[in-house]
């Protein structure tokens, strides 16, 4: 039987809750539907 995955990346700019005119930017990495977010 063939697998399939699904693998995806992206990237979020977040702005500060603090400081308006600053940002964090994200990657978000996806694996088989499983995701988690990293700050880069």
């Amino acid at each position: 039987m063939e697998q399939t995955h699904a693998f995806a990346v992206d990237f979020v700019a977040r702005k500060s809750k603090i400081n308006k005119s600053k940002a964090f930017i994200y990657a978000r990495i996806t694996l088989d539907g499983e995701a988690k977010e990293i700050s880069i």
